[in-house]
């Protein structure tokens, strides 16, 4: 169950198709966090180079409830050891049966 929504969220922040808005399909205020986006993912980008995709919710004050944190870090190492270009804040919004994540970039 976990295999596919990781491929949605690799998907949506990959995908040619993404592009910025300046009114995402969900409110963000409204956001609960997906609980099936969390933990650890592991992913072979061939060559024997693996990466490690961490998904969590970090209690920040000020931070809506729904605010994800992926960060992709090299086998081995620690999720601290993400360098900042490497983290990618979003939330999620489902519509119907289809759940989207909305990424939110610097401007």
């Amino acid at each position: 169950m976990r295999r596919p929504l990781l491929s949605v969220l690799a998907f949506a922040l990959l995908s040619p198709g993404c592009v910025p808005v300046t009114e995402p399909l969900g409110d963000i205020e409204k956001a609960e966090p997906d609980k099936n986006f969390i933990g650890i993912w592991e992913r072979d980008e061939g060559g024997g180079d693996v990466r490690a995709w961490v998904v969590d919710r970090p209690e920040v004050k000020g931070n809506p409830n729904g605010l994800m944190r992926l960060r992709v870090i090299e086998k081995g190492k620690l999720p601290e050891d993400a360098k900042e270009r490497a983290t990618v804040w979003f939330f999620t919004t489902t519509l119907g049966k289809h759940t989207y994540a909305n990424v939110l970039l610097a401007g």
